[in-house]
């Protein structure tokens, strides 16, 4: 007959989900602690150890909502993009954690998410943004709901703000005219022009470097994006994979080369006179005057103000 573990002796096994689960008997209470490594699990179950041995321990209801939601991130998030994985982490980081992190997952109630998304609201957080954050929210307690660490997601009962939706229509080619002349003093100039006559997305033409484009061809390549990486401190922007994962070669109008021509031409003479200043090691084609990468947020928003000015963005 095989001994009876004894009361604060624990064990440690990896579940078929990757996640670590330590086990210890304290009383009566057989009592699992999660980790998203081994180290992390030993790491609770020797605390735990030592609370019950000085009598420190006080029985509570699992992992809190915090902690699934690390484990969430770190173990059930690691197929999806980067740039997807960044989004989360931003979210729980900001939101989501300073809100409910403390709470133990298994008494989080629908009442307690609706208020997290009330205060939101009255922070001028905006709706869509709030949705958002919802979505993130319920992926990580579906997961929970499928482990059986809790039994229904309490955030389905939530109600979410109404999103006033707001589109961009099409320049009209009579408009073509009249928008080119209203961003002609922009210092996103060329920048606004490629993107108008080749679709390209922000992230894509910021990372848009020189090896990619061929003027004997008159050829552009996509294969990356340059964006900000959540995931790591500081959100820094790096190259990462395109949004639809599909690489493309394509031939733009011959404005856009001649315009990209143009734009080679005033980058060398701006190296020159910034001399050892220059910050362009990366050789990105669309830079400021020193060479250093553009931001999107920025390029974006002037691009949004022009266009609403001009009646183009519109609330629907």
């Amino acid at each position: 007959m095989a001994n009876r573990r004894t009361n604060g002796e624990g064990n440690i096994r990896q579940r078929a989900d990757g996640v670590w689960e330590a086990r210890i008997q304290i009383n009566e209470e057989r009592k699992s602690i999660y980790g998203s490594t081994k180290k992390d699990a030993v790491d609770k179950l020797n605390k735990l150890k030592a609370d019950v041995a000085f009598n420190l321990y006080v029985k509570d209801e699992g992992i809190t909502v915090e902690e699934w939601l690390n484990t969430w991130l770190s173990s059930y998030c690691l197929s999806i993009k980067d740039t997807t994985r960044g989004k989360y982490a931003s979210d729980l980081r900001l939101h989501i954690i300073p809100a409910l992190g403390k709470i133990h997952l298994v008494k989080l109630d629908g009442a307690m998410i609706q208020r997290f998304y009330s205060s939101l609201v009255k922070k001028g957080i905006a709706p869509k943004s709030v949705r958002n954050l919802h979505g993130t929210l319920h992926k990580a307690l579906n997961q929970a709901v499928k482990l059986g660490i809790i039994r229904v997601n309490p955030a389905d009962a939530c109600d979410l703000p109404k999103v006033i939706k707001h589109e961009m229509t099409p320049i009209p080619d009579d408009e073509l005219g009249n928008f080119l002349n209203a961003i002609k003093d922009s210092p996103y100039y060329a920048y606004y022009y490629v993107m108008i006559f080749t679709g390209m997305r922000r992230a894509e033409l910021i990372g848009l470097t020189w090896d990619c484009v061929n003027f004997v061809r008159g050829t552009i390549r996509v294969y990356r994006q340059f964006n900000r990486n959540l995931t790591k401190p500081g959100s820094q922007y790096e190259f990462m994979t395109l949004k639809n994962g599909k690489e493309r070669t394509f031939r733009p109008a011959q404005s856009v080369m001649d315009m990209l021509r143009r734009v080679k031409k005033e980058q060398a003479e701006n190296r020159i006179a910034c001399g050892a200043a220059w910050m362009n090691d990366q050789n990105f084609v669309f830079t400021h005057k020193n060479g250093k990468y553009l931001n999107g947020n920025s390029v974006y928003a002037q691009f949004k103000k022009i266009v609403k000015a001009m009646g183009i963005y519109r609330s629907k």
